[in-house]
């Protein structure tokens, strides 16, 4: 491709990573570069999380053709500084960050004052940390809405059952753009519990564009977005206690959720609008094009 024109590579998430997740413990992020040392911290520390090793060799050899990919790319975009850690760990300098922007329409809800809402989006897998919000859940008094679908799904109804808040915990599957521009809306805060480093994690965003506070985990991508004690705070990864402390203090105080929003919906506004994001693509794909050179033949 690179004999006709320059290559642009968007990194989504951690490509380079052969378990895809690029953390040992909630809170550790991974900062090794792709290669053969993987192999022992894939099984050794656990890196790879699972017990089923069989597919690990397949993954490492796919590891190893993305990173040949993206070493010969003219330009690889990422979306937040976490991927560009990852990117620039395995030594490539031909980079940039565009971040993405809200991609769900927002919606001002209202009843704030008289509700304890907490809404969680996302995959229902285990990085995701909802045993750890459903956790939370026994020790801070509101309800609580899941929104989304995964394998653990089932696992995480029967954790809201063996800690006795079936009756506040609802899940509400998987949901179109509107019905989730509804809950953000309408949440009093909204929950990002997760144990991986985010490759972003864009839900934190639009729920800011709603004008809701978020409550997320300090790791990966999360801290571009999420200004602690401003739009929301900031908890340590995989802390049930921490989590309930921090659902506490925000549930109690309607108005601090109305100024966090209202902070949250500027730097949106400001920082992750869909023309500033497609202004940055444009440049990058322009610059890519300025420094194209086509390999000899």
């Amino acid at each position: 491709m690179r004999a006709s024109a320059p290559v642009v590579i968007s990194a989504h998430v951690y490509s380079a990573c052969t378990s895809g997740v690029y953390y040992f413990r909630p809170g550790h992020e991974c900062t090794r570069a792709h290669g053969p040392a993987c192999a022992f911290n894939l099984v050794a520390r656990g890196c790879a999380h699972t017990r089923n090793l069989k597919p690990l060799p397949t993954r490492y050899k796919n590891a190893s053709r993305r990173v040949e990919a993206l070493r010969n790319a003219d330009l690889v975009l990422s979306y937040s500084a976490a991927v560009d850690r990852h990117l620039a760990a395995n030594d490539l300098s031909r980079r940039r960050i565009v971040p993405f922007p809200a991609t769900i329409s927002p919606k001002l809800g209202s009843g704030h004052a008289t509700r304890r809402r907490v809404v969680f989006a996302g995959r229902i897998v285990h990085q995701k940390g909802v045993s750890v919000l459903i956790r939370a859940a026994r020790h801070v008094d509101g309800e609580f809405v899941i929104c989304g679908d995964g394998r653990q799904l089932e696992a995480m109804r029967k954790l809201a059952q063996r800690t006795g808040v079936q009756e506040r915990v609802s899940f509400k599957g998987w949901l179109s753009s509107e019905q989730l521009a509804d809950e953000f809306a309408n949440a009093s805060v909204v929950v990002v519990p997760s144990l991986w480093p985010e490759p972003f994690g864009l839900v934190g965003i639009e729920a800011l564009a709603a004008g809701r506070p978020v409550i997320a985990s300090a790791t990966g991508g999360i801290e571009d977005w999420l200004d602690d004690g401003i739009s929301g705070l900031c908890v340590t990864p995989g802390d049930v206690e921490e989590l309930a402390l921090a659902l506490n203090e925000l549930l109690a105080d309607t108005e601090r959720q109305r100024t966090m929003g209202a902070a949250g919906r500027e730097a949106v506004n400001r920082r992750f609008s869909p023309e500033r994001h497609v202004a940055g693509i444009l440049d990058a794909y322009a610059s890519a094009r300025a420094t194209w050179r086509p390999p000899l033949s």
